[in-house]
């Protein structure tokens, strides 16, 4: 508003200024409000004192949507007043009613000018009320809480993008306002609690709500954000925004609970209690339960912090072993690895991979355990990031995870793992990958210096549990029309095992009871892999014949085209001619590489078997 139009609308207000009713005050208020005009309404409220409560809750809903962020930049004089006026309003007025008056306008607190002023006037209305503070607050957290779970953040999948968002506007903006939720928090924790007013119960009980409330922040937004300490371009340590803000958190943790990993198993285990009581119910969840329940995700972030970022201040030693640490973590790495958002998925493998580090190996998980569903979740949630995640570093990272971890378990348990393994994925190139883990744990049960571990091993890698490996790794769907290429990790994988245990375990030895079963194998694996090889390579050098024949041409090889050959389980797109002759080109070079895998391994099985016949 022009000034001269402004200090004629504030006579004009004067004017009509004394004596007034509530109803004209309220039409003035109002007008005053609609023109952004800060004298106007510090006069009709501070000035006047105004303290008719009648009117208290209809100011507030009336002040309340003129705090934003609009305002602030264009006109930040008329946003302080009208801050003034309803800090003064929840001041004089009735506290237990104005909670309400504030919360109401909760749908509208995603503007973090109005969330942030909000907070301390609701803080002030807490206060003020010390016989119904437990009641107000849990009111309040959940509702300001609602609006901490709403704020966007920017991700990012490689650590490149993750640095990006740091700086991010939205990130930043998000990042002000858990900072500011986070001192409300911080009012009540640290509060000097009077044993007159107050009753010993109710403040344990606010203790809870306070820890609570404090793991939902973990939850979201910090578990999205990088909680980790960086080196600079001159080697200083930095931290983050979010970083800090973990910290704070971690802090007032502290405070309500001195024993952080007693905290941790403790949330776990009051968890586990209500999820059996949900059981029990068949199902019907009781409204009081879901309240109760700690944030899973935010446990598994503290966690994250205390074990894998080493926050100085709050990773004392526990004082557990490191089963009893890493049972404890079981259903965090789980939950972290099955999440979809990458920034979460990078703090359950750096949790997962900072406790294998510190795993000694005298400890063996048996077999019994295997009836937690977290173990084969976790085995899941690693292939399915090393296939399907974007960031390369955390692919590899998951790569170099899953041989420990199946290492973790005895002899039985790692021998089931292998066959739920080979009975669910469907990914050749992860299914190769299993092929040569369990090569790993063959060789094992013929080195090992340990000799109970190696007859172990022995047992359960050998004979007919062999041969029952065996009959999932060699499978061919569609026997001789089983599209090669497609299966070429798993067969290159196949052949080169068949080769090794050949060599390594010769028929006169028999050890593993290879030789057994090799039979079945040279006819329902080898056999259909010559004819689907020449099937294969047939289609494909017919296909290609087609294709060069038309690159003959001036221009052809960039001539897009369409083509019905698949490769690797894929029907090809329309692409220029020339990209579609190379990957043809590779395919056929794939299957020659098997193909000279198969003869090898059919001369070495020819050799050892004349080896045999010379000796007896």
């Amino acid at each position: 508003m022009d000034p001269v139009d402004n200090e004629e609308h504030i006579g004009m207000i004067r004017e009509r200024m004394d004596p007034i009713d509530n109803e004209e005050r309220m039409k003035m208020i109002r007008e005053c409000v609609a023109a952004c005009d800060p004298l106007g309404v510090k006069k009709l409220i501070l000035e006047d004192k105004l303290r008719d409560e009648s009117l208290n809750w209809q100011l507030l809903s009336l002040l309340g949507p003129a705090v934003n962020e609009e305002n602030f930049n264009s006109c930040p004089g008329f946003v302080e007043v009208c801050e003034r006026c309803m800090k003064y309003l929840v001041t004089v007025g009735n506290p237990d009613e104005l909670v309400y008056a504030l919360l109401e306008q909760a749908d509208s607190f995603d503007d973090h000018v109005r969330f942030q002023t909000f907070l301390g006037l609701t803080k002030i209305c807490i206060l003020r009320s010390p016989a119904k503070r437990l009641f107000l607050l849990e009111l309040s957290l959940v509702t300001f809480s609602d609006c901490v779970a709403k704020l966007e953040i920017e991700g990012g999948e490689t650590e490149e993008e993750v640095r990006a968002a740091e700086i991010d506007p939205v990130t930043e903006m998000a990042e002000h306002a858990v900072s500011a939720y986070l001192d409300f928090m911080a009012t009540f924790v640290e509060l000097d609690w009077k044993v007159e007013v107050i009753k010993e119960t109710d403040q344990e009980q606010e203790h809870k709500i306070l820890v609570k409330f404090l793991l939902k922040v973990l939850e979201h937004p910090l578990s999205q954000l990088d909680l980790g300490v960086r080196e600079n371009h001159i080697g200083m340590k930095v931290k983050s925004t979010a970083r800090i803000l973990a910290e704070k958190v971690m802090a007032l943790l502290k405070k309500l609970n001195k024993d952080l990993f007693g905290l941790l198993r403790d949330s776990v285990s009051h968890n586990d209690k209500l999820s059996l009581k949900l059981k029990l119910r068949r199902g019907d969840p009781g409204l009081g339960d879901e309240l109760d329940k700690q944030s899973e995700l935010g446990l598994s972030c503290m966690a994250y912090l205390l074990l894998a970022e080493d926050v100085a201040e709050f990773s004392l030693p526990p004082l557990m072993p490191w089963n009893g640490i890493y049972e404890l973590c079981v259903s965090f790495f789980a939950l972290m690895l099955a999440k979809k958002e990458t920034a979460v998925r990078r703090k359950g493998v750096h949790l997962f991979s900072k406790l294998l580090q510190t795993q000694d190996g005298h400890v063996l998980i048996p077999y019994e355990d295997l009836d937690r569903p977290e173990y084969y979740r976790i085995l899941g949630s690693l292939f399915d990031i090393m296939t399907h995640c974007s960031a390369r570093d955390l692919r590899q990272k998951c790569v170099c995870l899953v041989a420990p971890f199946i290492n973790l378990f005895d002899a039985k348990a790692r021998y089931q793992m292998f066959i739920k393994m080979f009975g669910t994925l469907t990914h050749s190139g992860a299914v190769g990958f299993c092929v040569q883990l369990f090569k790993d744990q063959v060789d094992k049960s013929f080195n090992l210096g340990d000799q109970r571990l190696k007859a172990a091993l022995s047992k359960y890698f050998s004979g007919l549990n062999l041969k029952r490996i065996f009959l999932l790794i060699t499978k061919l769907e569609d026997k001789a029309a089983t599209d090669l290429v497609e299966h070429s990790d798993r067969i290159i994988s196949v052949l080169n095992l068949i080769r090794y245990l050949a060599l390594r375990d010769p028929p006169q030895t028999n050890m593993s009871g290879f030789w057994d079963f090799i039979p079945a194998i040279e006819k329902d694996f080898l056999k259909l892999l010559y004819e689907g090889l020449d099937l294969t390579k047939g289609h494909y050098r017919l296909e290609l014949s087609a294709l060069q024949k038309g690159n003959q041409s001036q221009g052809a090889g960039e001539e897009v085209v369409d083509m019905c050959v698949s490769v690797a389980g894929f029907t090809l797109p329309p692409m220029a001619r020339g990209q579609k002759v190379a990957i043809l080109q590779q395919a056929l070079r794939t299957l020659d590489l098997i193909t000279g895998l198969v003869v090898r391994v059919e001369e070495i099985l020819a050799q050892q078997r004349k080896t045999m016949t010379s000796l007896q």
